[in-house]
């Protein structure tokens, strides 16, 4: 994240992303869902300002939060639904085009200041 601020905090996004993957398939309710995006995508926000982000993502352990929501709702009885999976994959889409323009802000940033 030092030398890359954007990119590992991506990386780190989207494996992050597997645990909602699992919480949809034990059938966690759609507001849980959408807490553990708004986790995924408040720690990629502030994860990606430099120096201030490394210290926020020491605090702000969203894989630990998250899976202590997955905890606390799964029951393993309930399926899910087309329409849960519909949901989880909407908010994955915004947060990947979040990921996706903050990575095309440090190509255009990086290529402006090389000269490429």
């Amino acid at each position: 994240g030092l030398f890359f601020p954007v990119v590992g905090d991506a990386i780190g996004a989207l494996v992050s992303a597997y645990i909602v993957l699992v919480s949809v398939r034990y059938g966690l309710p759609k507001v849980v869902i959408a807490r553990m995006v708004f986790n995924i995508t408040a720690d990629f926000i502030v994860g990606s300002i430099p120096f201030l982000g490394d210290a926020a993502d020491f605090v702000w352990k969203v894989n630990t939060r998250n899976l202590r929501l997955l905890n606390r709702y799964a029951a393993g009885k309930e399926r899910s639904f087309w329409s849960d999976w519909a949901w989880v994959f909407f908010l994955l889409g915004g947060l990947f085009f979040l990921l996706a323009g903050g990575l095309a802000l440090i190509y255009f940033a990086f290529k402006a200041t090389v000269g490429l």
